[in-house]
Parts: C-alpha cells; sequence; structure tokens
C-alpha cells in the first residue's frame, strides 16, 4: 500500500506583491511563486487586484495548506501551464463547446410555478444579454434531447471565446464546469452577471425547493 502523500506546511513568513519585469509576482519571504510546470506566476499589471487577492490566499494559510484553498492561485497557473498553447487552447475550448448544446439555463422546466419564476428571473436576462451582444438566437426547450444551438450561434460564440486571454479563458472554463453552462460563464467572465447572481442563476432548482420546503440543514 502506498504511502500517503507528505501534507505541505506553511513554511513562508511574509507574503508580498512585487514588480518584476513588466508583471506582479507574488513572493513567500522574496521567493517568488511557480507554477506545477515550475513557470514563475506572472500577474498583468492590469491585473493587480488579482494579485492582492493572491496575497491574500497566501497569507491566510494555516499550518497545513488545505486543498483547493488556493483558487485564485490556481487559476493562474492553468492560464499560465496550460492555455498559452495554440492546441491547448483550442482542445479547451472544444471541450467547452458541449456544453453550449446542453446548457443548463437553455433547460427549462414547465412547473412548478416557483420554479419557472426563478428561471425567468436568472435566466432570461443572460440569455438577452448573448442574443444582444452576439446577434445570435438562443434555443431554449423542455425536452432534454431537442437543446442543440444552431451551428451559426456556435460558430459565432466559439469566435469569441477564441478571442479571450488565457487568463480570461481558465476563468471562463472553470465557471463553466461549476456551473455546467456555456452561457453563463460567457456573461460572468464579460461582467453581465455577478458571482453571487452567477451562483443563485446555477441553483434555480434548488433554490425552488427551499421555497417549497424550506432550507433542510445537513443532518451529519
Amino acid at each position: 500500500m502506498p504511502s500517503p502523500a507528505p501534507k505541505l506546511t506553511r513554511f513562508w513568513k511574509n507574503v508580498t506583491l512585487e514588480e518584476v519585469n513588466g508583471a506582479y509576482q507574488i513572493q513567500l519571504d522574496k521567493r517568488s511563486i511557480k507554477t506545477p510546470d515550475g513557470r514563475k506566476v506572472a500577474i498583468p499589471l492590469e491585473q493587480r487586484a488579482l494579485g492582492l487577492l493572491m496575497v491574500g490566499e497566501w497569507d491566510s494559510q494555516t499550518q497545513a495548506l488545505k486543498p483547493h484553498s488556493l483558487p485564485l492561485t490556481s487559476l493562474v497557473a492553468r492560464s499560465i501551464d496550460g492555455l498559452q498553447d495554440p492546441k491547448m487552447r483550442k482542445d479547451v475550448i472544444a471541450h467547452l463547446t458541449r456544453y453550449l448544446h446542453t446548457d443548463a439555463i437553455c433547460l427549462h422546466q414547465d412547473h412548478p410555478q416557483a420554479l419557472i419564476n426563478l428561471q425567468l428571473k436568472h435566466w432570461r436576462p443572460v440569455t438577452e444579454w448573448i442574443e444582444k451582444e452576439y446577434q445570435v438566437r438562443i434555443h431554449t426547450t423542455d425536452q432534454l434531447f431537442n437543446m442543440s444551438q444552431s451551428p451559426e450561434t456556435e460558430a459565432k460564440l466559439v469566435a469569441a471565446v477564441t478571442e479571450f486571454s488565457p487568463l480570461k479563458l481558465a476563468a471562463f472554463e472553470r465557471a463553466v464546469m461549476h456551473s455546467k453552462s456555456f452561457l453563463l460563464a460567457l456573461a460572468l467572465v464579460n461582467r453581465q452577471v455577478s458571482v453571487d447572481d452567477a451562483v443563485l442563476a446555477a441553483h434555480v432548482e434548488v433554490l425552488s425547493q427551499i421555497q417549497q420546503w424550506g432550507l433542510v440543514e445537513d443532518s451529519k
């Protein structure tokens, strides 16, 4: 039986944001952090707020680093290690495009009324913005096997995503995977919905159940 992986413990005292060679770097006791592939984490100068948030991530770590405790650092590392390579970008976009044709916010339930109201409240503004912004027609349905978008719609939306910077594409990828919605993620990374509103939009069925039955606390 293999030995468990050793735990990574906090070895640094100070975390700082430093400008180095035209970009920001996160430094732990004056040593720049690196990606899993060994590249230095470089943050564009116009993304200083992101750098400060990442400083907060590292500074908030306690004795032992917990899994998924550095989400922004992970996002930036993904953009550097995986999404600067043209082939990798193409493969990632192709994978994410599949979610366009099974998009969570395009499958509308026809009952109960509380759920219908939540769908209209949280989903319609997203699809309306996308239709106007990209001059496309978004197909919605109540049939699970009748959800595909037109080739024209796919082509226009994929063209828009292809222009994303590596960092924006990394954020888009994570948003799609968490929400199961290409469209909601597209609105989120273009700042048409807030993170809080995106979370609500991704969980309208849960919200409907809470409205009907109330919030049930975890029994564990």
